[in-house]
């Protein structure tokens, strides 16, 4: 699992170490979406393969993203290229710039890559504040065409998300350190296995701000931090984005009332790479996701509209 203009690690690093990696390299930035697929067909259900960093999930595990990860493709369901959470029996949650269309392909829950229940999508609705210069509130609700019910999600063990309320802040005492995140882009560093056959998750911790600015400043890119989040930037970091990782999930799970609880935090939007090397970010490079409780009210007013 590995991302660029995505990557997974979250950590503070010391600001003098972040500022050092800026000085010695420079960076771009990296994303995925509709406009360059990565060819599946040569996958099978496998319990091989991996992300770059983090860990592959076995086929009977019920704590990770298994349970709501949904898949999107072209509409042939041969061309991967872009992650979702499941909302509720209708709805799904991604990335905008991943450029979802009506008639892309959806694959609901499971471990492998062509695994759960398939859809299509009947509709697209993009955040009205989205920027794709600076990938701004980077997020779409999409609408399944002929969606299942909610006896038939149950049945199939999908768990949809809960959208984070917690407006926490960097400077709060009591803020979430650390995040799992998920998906099944490019395993290597160079992005040339194109994508994973199986499900992999890794952790990350958060990173402040003004150590990510460090390097986001760079480029430039334009920001809203108060509806980002930055992880990736400890250099002992060995979980990261990479492409086709967009518009997967930023989570944490927990227990309620003997029921497991999959709470979204973050939609990933893109990665810092380096100009040279690596197409997905090493460790001290950002990955950068819209932060979800910034954009809970329009996600519910669209599901709530009947949309």
């Amino acid at each position: 699992m590995s991302f660029r203009r995505c990557s997974l690690a979250l950590a503070a690093v010391a600001l003098s170490a972040a500022t050092a990696v800026a000085t010695t390299q420079a960076v771009s930035l990296g994303d995925a979406n509709r406009d360059n697929p990565v060819d599946v067909s040569s996958f099978k259900p496998s319990r091989s393969g991996r992300l770059v960093g983090g860990r592959v999930v076995g086929p009977n595990e019920s704590n990770t993203a298994a349970v709501f990860f949904t898949k999107i493709f072209v509409p042939d369901g041969l061309g991967y290229f872009c992650g979702g959470s499941l909302l509720d029996a209708r709805h799904v949650l991604t990335r905008a710039g991943c450029l979802v269309q009506a008639g892309d392909v959806l694959r609901i829950g499971g471990v492998g890559i062509f695994d759960g229940l398939e859809y299509t999508v009947g509709a697209v609705a993009n955040h009205p504040q989205w920027d794709a210069t600076g990938d701004l509130y980077d997020v779409a609700v999409l609408t399944i065409a002929n969606p299942p019910t909610t006896e038939e999600i149950a049945s199939a063990g999908l768990v949809p998300v809960r959208l984070n309320g917690w407006e926490w802040s960097e400077e709060d005492t009591v803020k979430p350190e650390s995040f799992t995140v998920a998906g099944f882009g490019a395993v290597d560093a160079g992005a040339t296995s194109g994508g994973s056959p199986q499900l992999k998750v890794g952790q990350q911790p958060l990173t402040p701000w003004a150590t990510c600015k460090t390097i986001t400043d760079q480029i430039p890119i334009d920001l809203a931090i108060d509806a980002q989040v930055c992880t990736n930037m400890d250099e002992s970091s060995t979980t990261g984005l990479c492409s086709n990782d967009m518009g997967g999930p930023l989570f944490i799970k927990y227990e309620f009332e003997g029921s497991a609880v999959y709470q979204l935090f973050g939609v990933a939007s893109y990665w810092v790479a380096a100009i040279e090397g690596a197409v997905c970010p090493t460790a001290g490079l950002p990955n950068v996701y819209t932060r979800v409780e910034k954009v809970r009210t329009w996600v519910w007013g669209v599901l709530q509209a009947g949309w």
